[in-house]
């Protein structure tokens, strides 16, 4: 093999052993074009794995959902046609980033104590579906809101004194 890029030349021969007198033998030269095709996204999840992302109820933005793709370079650079997009679940709560980070829609604000998990469907897709419709991989995530400390605070200062051992009720 001559190897020139994606561009490969081959020689091949071939011969008859069988022939009693003389050896006959053929060769020709063969050049091979290695075509790239682009290949799907997929999320980096085992089957095992735990499909969860976290976001803390006082948060914006959350985990963000792993994924990969075979064409380590692409055109237009490292993994920059791929998108990550929620098509199903809650998704009047949350919406995701092309690069697959969880984030709250704007009008909504997350309560731990009212509710705490949902569910959401994920594709990693490539973007451009005209010519790739098939490019993509669905999961199904489970969003864990994690609680924040959302009561008053006892302010110990205020309420720290002494009062002497025998003392008259109402001393201050």
């Amino acid at each position: 093999w001559v190897e020139s890029g994606d561009k490969y030349e081959i020689e091949v021969e071939v011969c008859d052993d069988k022939a009693v007198f003389v050896r006959i033998c053929d060769s020709d030269v063969f050049n091979i074009v290695v075509k790239d095709v682009n290949e799907k996204p997929y999320f980096t999840y085992k089957p095992e794995d735990d499909k969860v992302l976290k976001i803390g109820e006082d948060q914006q933005f959350g985990d963000t959902a792993k994924f990969a793709d075979l064409d380590i370079f692409n055109k237009d650079g490292k993994f920059t046609n791929n998108e990550v997009i929620a098509i199903s679940g809650d998704t009047d709560i949350f919406e995701v980033r092309q690069n697959g980070r969880l984030k709250v829609k704007s009008d909504v604000v997350l309560d731990y104590e009212t509710k705490n998990t949902y569910k959401l469907t994920l594709r990693v897709r490539d973007k451009d579906t005209e010519n790739y419709p098939n490019l993509y991989d669905d999961m199904e995530f489970t969003i864990k809101v994690t609680d924040v400390s959302d009561g008053p605070k006892f302010d110990f200062a205020v309420y720290n004194g002494n009062v002497d051992e025998n003392s008259i009720a109402g001393t201050e």
